[in-house]
């Protein structure tokens, strides 16, 4: 896979609405937890998150140089997570 258009041909950065079953394992296992100033999170080094969130909403597919993809995400509506929107 080396464009975006065949990174986005087999995997999206949504949320299967219409598979709860599927959304609940997603949010369980997949989804980083809450972060921030003074929140406890492990991810947390300082005043940032070692994981670099929150992520900024794309709307397209990039490709860098070193071949790192990072996958378009829209913002659709908010869904709950972990007790919060």
């Amino acid at each position: 896979m080396k464009t975006p258009a065949e990174i986005d041909s087999l995997l999206t950065s949504e949320f299967p609405e219409d598979n709860p079953e599927l959304l609940e394992l997603i949010k369980k296992m997949m989804v980083h937890e809450p972060c921030g100033k003074d929140s406890g999170a492990p991810c947390m080094v300082g005043d940032k998150c070692s994981k670099s969130f929150p992520k900024p909403f794309r709307e397209e597919t990039t490709v860098s140089e070193d071949s790192y993809a990072t996958t378009s995400t829209v913002a659709q509506k908010s869904v709950p997570m972990f007790g919060h929107f």
